[in-house]
């Protein structure tokens, strides 16, 4: 069983695309990346091409058996990739908005 982490990458569908694309999104509008919660949130972002490799390798691979983890390996809050985004967009003056959530 291959346990996928966040995928992202080319002609990802909005329906089902997640932070990544719609922090892009926003900001190429000249719009502030939202935030739910703090964003010290972690998650894994994995490329789908290293996913496609991962799933090759494990076909290939008569003896594999059990459960594989399959992302980057590297912990990045969601604080960092607006940022990370931000920059790279040449947005990096662009604030986040973060938005308190009430749990319970």
């Amino acid at each position: 069983m291959l346990r996928l982490f966040n995928v992202y990458g080319p002609k990802q569908s909005r329906a089902y695309a997640g932070v990544i694309i719609e922090f892009i999104r926003r900001v190429s509008r000249g719009e502030p990346p939202v935030i739910f919660g703090d964003g010290e949130q972690i998650r894994d972002f994995v490329h789908v091409n290293e996913v496609v490799n991962a799933i090759m390798l494990a076909l290939g691979n008569d003896k594999a058996r059990g459960i594989y983890n399959i992302g980057s390996g590297t912990a990045t809050s969601i604080n960092e990739l607006a940022k990370i985004l931000r920059n790279a967009m040449g947005r990096g003056g662009l604030k986040t908005h973060l938005y308190a959530t009430n749990v319970g």
